[in-house]
This record gives structure tokens, sequence and C-alpha cells, in this order.
């Protein structure tokens, strides 16, 4: 776990955060437009979120570029700790062509757009062959090709649970028509791509029993991008 905290009021912290966090909330609309002010929102929480997080470098850049292109959030259901849980959720896909090809999955989602704390980022990572590649990915948590993170953000401070046990899986959904223009170098191409996601996490990174948390997605199918980059 990675926070700004002192480790002792980390600790007594993080179980009011989680015991927060589990506790069912009611489901908003099913499908949401981002309005400036909560685009915004989202923006500065992952750039807070980057910025404590290494793992999670790539968090905001992403989110931003997903924005601005004009994508819609579904709302999913996470279970954590046993408990049902309300967030909105975007997918971002990349294809890597070339002689290096690979594809990354990144499910992004935020428990309010207008004032987001809770994050759960589960992403994907896949090799290619002849210059193509993947248009999916599974493994389990602990190696090189699925991740995922449980966050809270409180005032400036972060706390981060990384995956250490389960697995996840990704695939891409539905691709349709270019995003909204945006300023793209030569050789990217960017369109309009559902993801589907599903994962179930046994075991966050830590010893300490009181920060052990579980939590679980059924396969669901979430709004987002697919951007391709052509490389040597």
């Amino acid at each position: 776990m990675k926070t700004s905290m002192p480790r002792t009021a980390l600790l007594a912290l993080a179980c009011v955060v989680i015991a927060a966090c589990s506790e069912s909330t009611s489901p908003g609309p099913a499908t949401i437009q981002l309005s400036a002010a909560q685009a915004a929102a989202i923006s500065a929480r992952t750039q807070q979120i980057a910025a404590a997080v290494p793992d999670l470098l790539w968090l905001s850049d992403s989110t931003d570029f997903v924005i601005t292109s004009g994508a819609q959030a579904d709302r999913i259901v996470v279970t954590v700790d046993g408990a049902e849980k309300s967030y909105y959720a975007v997918g971002l896909q990349r294809a890597f062509l070339g002689g290096n090809s690979f594809a990354t999955f990144h499910l992004i989602a935020f428990d309010d757009a207008s004032n987001p704390v809770d994050f759960v980022v589960a992403n994907g990572y896949a090799p290619g062959s002849g210059g193509t590649a993947p248009s999916s990915v599974s493994g389990s948590f602990g190696g090189q090709s699925v991740f995922a993170h449980l966050l809270h953000v409180t005032g400036s401070s972060v706390l981060d649970w990384a995956a250490e046990t389960g697995t996840a899986e990704f695939a891409t959904g539905t691709t349709s028509r270019a995003c909204a223009a945006l300023p793209l170098p030569s050789g990217f191409s960017c369109f309009k791509s559902t993801l589907q996601a599903a994962f179930t996490i046994t075991h966050v990174g830590t010893a300490i029993p009181e920060e052990d948390h579980s939590a679980s997605l059924a396969s669901v199918t979430v709004p987002g991008v697919l951007l391709t980059i052509n490389t040597p």
C-alpha cells in the first residue's frame, strides 16, 4: 500500500474508509455524459493519484484522453468486501502495431462523477505476434498480464490497495465511429470502442489483516476508446 500518510494514522483511516466504501450506494443513471465540471473533477483526482502511486503514472493522461474524446461512462457494480458499491466506468484500449506489437486494456471506475473519492483501476497487457495486437487478455494478479488497484482519496492523501491474488480478463467489444476531433500524432488513430472486463481480487498486497480486502466485478461492457499506434 502506498500513501503519503504516516502508517499509524493510515491504519486507523483505512478501517474507516473501507467500511464506508463497502456500504451499498444508491444507483444513479445507467449512463452519464460527463459535464465540463465533472471532467475537471475527475482529472484533478487522477492527477493526485498518479503523483502518489508510481504504478499509476499513466492514469491521469489516459483518463483525460478518454474524457476528451467524448466517451460516456456506464454505471457498474463492484462488490467490495462482500457489499455492492456503484461506480461509473470508462475503458481505454491501446493497440501498438509493428515489429513489437502489444495491447493494453484499462478499466477506470469512479464512485461520483462530481466529487470522486473512490476509484477502481484494472488493466491488462498482452504481447502480440506478427505485427498484430491481441484483442483480449486474461491472467492472475502477481504476474505480468493483469493488475488492479482499489483507491481512496481523502484530502491530500491517497490510499492504494494493489491486487496480489485473484484473476482478471479483458477483451475488445464493439468498435464504431472515429473519436471526436483530437490532435493526434502521425500514425495514431482513435475509435469509439467498448471494453469487456471482469475480475476477482481475493487479496491485496499487505500482510496486515485490517488492511486486507477483496473485490469482484462480474463481466461488464463499458464505453470507451481504442487508440491504435503504428510503430516501426
